[in-house]
């Protein structure tokens, strides 16, 4: 009778795609901890060739020239690489680089939400197509260990919400607002200086960057196939100072959340600002931080919290994907069931999901306008909890409205029609307010 004994190959070869700020932090974290991740592995993870842009940044890295190159096609077709790690960002030419090296049959780890949220789905069915891993721990929530707890430790009971802060530049900015009372701009020029923020920071600002996040954990949380063009978004450019000090008297803070909850047959995910109860953990989540909040059955309530921005938070999950996928190799393929089974589920509309809202109108200060607008929204069904008279500038008045749960669609019928009225000056503000 034959016996055939599989042998676990001893060293692991991996190829680099990428060596910006994260690329770094992955080359100081395998060089740091090599006989760590020998001991957790049992296998030697060798650097057989780094990719990047310029000879100048490959140079730099302090690597050997054997190993390295300026055409990443170089370490997707190197016969003798098992796992590659692609870091270089954006959609394409990122996604060619990974479809190829699993039609390869090299396993992947990469840190591109945008590819993972836009093409995640495909990408994963190539790779239990070609008997290799696809991992993206560091694509979510940087230095947070939150896909890996969605489908291992979670698995138990249903996840029925989501509410996180995953974007560290827009938390850092909106705490110095809160913190100096400055502006939008002039925080966000700090958080640039700083390097919390790049020279075009459109994605961070304007909510892609939380959106393609956000697109990843509701996927794996509720098992869904999710359209980013479904993802209803929102940033930071329009939050003055005024609401962050009307919400802080309020006792509230302004925060960018994510959120995503499961509904009777569909999911409402979206991403903008709201208004956060002081109480609430997300509250006091500060600076570059990032947090997600879950709620589910069993196991109630949970708070994953840590840096979301900075090279070694975001490397060390990649090198959690990469130790992942070492100690497997050798190994006999296991299919890759839980990233595999999405149904399709609608997405709610953002005009049909119910919130409370902070509204601040400025209307001429004279008499009957508080009756007027109080009138128009009576007519659309929507009630004030609170109304505040605020500063006035010469002949209007700044004032503001929180108002009881309601259907948005409803808020957005009153605001149009109170805006035809001469009196009202303008809707200056207009924020939805999380509830306890």
């Amino acid at each position: 009778m034959g016996v055939c004994q599989l042998i676990e190959k001893s060293i692991v070869n991996i190829g680099i795609i990428g060596l910006g700020v994260v690329g770094r932090g992955v080359l100081k974290i395998l060089s740091d901890n090599k006989e760590l991740i020998l001991k957790r592995t049992g296998k030697e993870v060798v650097i057989k060739k780094a990719a990047a842009r310029t000879e100048k940044t490959l140079l730099s890295t302090g690597l050997p020239k054997e190993m390295l190159t300026i055409n990443p096609l170089e370490v997707v077709e190197d016969k003798d690489i098992d796992i590659v790690i692609e870091l270089i960002g954006g959609y394409n030419p990122a996604k060619e680089f990974i479809e190829k090296a699993l039609k390869n049959k090299k396993s992947v780890v990469t840190a591109n939400k945008e590819v993972i949220a836009k093409s995640g789905y495909e990408l994963l069915k190539i790779a239990n197509e070609n008997n290799v891993y696809l991992r993206f721990e560091a694509s979510a929530v940087g230095g947070v260990p939150i896909i890996a707890s969605l489908y291992r430790s979670l698995t138990s009971y249903d996840i029925n919400r989501l509410v996180g802060i995953i974007n560290g530049t827009t938390n850092y900015i909106l705490t110095d607002m809160y913190e100096s009372g400055t502006s939008f701009e002039n925080s966000l020029k700090e958080a640039q200086r700083k390097g919390y923020a790049e020279s075009d920071p459109t994605k961070d600002i304007e909510g892609y960057d939380a959106a393609y996040k956000v697109t990843i954990l509701a996927s794996l949380a509720f098992g869904a196939r999710i359209d980013i063009n479904d993802v209803y978004r929102e940033g930071i450019t329009n939050i003055d100072p005024i609401d962050i000090k009307y919400a802080d008297e309020l006792n509230y803070r302004i925060k960018l959340l994510a959120i995503a909850s499961r509904k009777e047959d569909n999911i409402d995910v979206r991403v903008h600002p709201m208004l956060v109860p002081k109480s609430h953990l997300l509250a006091n989540v500060e600076g570059v931080y990032n947090a997600v909040f879950t709620e589910g059955e069993g196991y109630g309530k949970l708070l994953f919290s840590g840096p979301g921005a900075g090279s070694l938070p975001a490397a060390s999950m990649v090198v959690s994907d990469l130790v992942d996928i070492a100690r497997l190799h050798g190994r006999p393929y296991i299919e890759d069931l839980s990233y595999n089974h999405f149904k399709n589920l609608s997405i709610l509309n953002i005009e049909n999901t119910i919130n409370p809202y902070y509204l601040r109108i400025r209307v001429n200060d004279r008499p009957g306008v508080l009756a007027l607008i109080a009138n128009s929204f009576a007519v659309h069904k929507v009630s004030f909890a609170s109304v505040i008279q605020k500063e006035a500038f010469q002949d209007e008045v700044d004032v503001v409205f929180l108002t009881h749960e309601t259907e948005e669609y409803r808020i957005r019928g009153a605001l149009s029609s109170i805006e035809k009225y001469p009196e009202i000056k303008g809707i200056s503000a207009f924020i939805r307010v999380l509830k306890e």
